[in-house]
């Protein structure tokens, strides 16, 4: 649902900040999948190389896989935050315009 406030033009995301969100995304996830690596195969010693090697494909695919889902969903949360939605302009009806008025339409409306 689209937000009816108003946002200060320095509070929009711009599209650096998305960019870098997604960077610092695969960057956390990338250390994450080492540290496991580091620790199932290295330090622990619970599994070979070549055991390791499905789980490591398992964790890239997912790990991808959460980077594409969250850059589609900052992409359009970057859409949706910074384009306002249109201004509704009503124009009034006969019965609830005084005879006295003038039919242009209201103030800050296109006629």
């Amino acid at each position: 649902m689209h937000r009816i406030t108003r946002h200060i033009l320095s509070e929009l995301p711009m599209a650096g900040d998305v960019v870098a969100d997604c960077l610092r995304l695969v960057a956390r996830l990338y250390v994450i999948i080492l540290i496991a690596d580091a620790l199932m195969v290295k330090v622990l010693g619970a599994m070979t190389p070549e055991e390791w090697l499905p789980h490591d494909r398992g964790a890239t695919i997912a790990a991808l896989s959460t980077v594409a889902i969250y850059a589609f969903w900052r992409f359009v949360k970057f859409r949706m935050d910074s384009t306002s939605p249109p201004t509704r302009c009503r124009r009034p009806t006969r019965r609830a315009m005084p005879r006295t008025t003038s039919r242009s339409p209201p103030r800050g409306c296109a006629p």
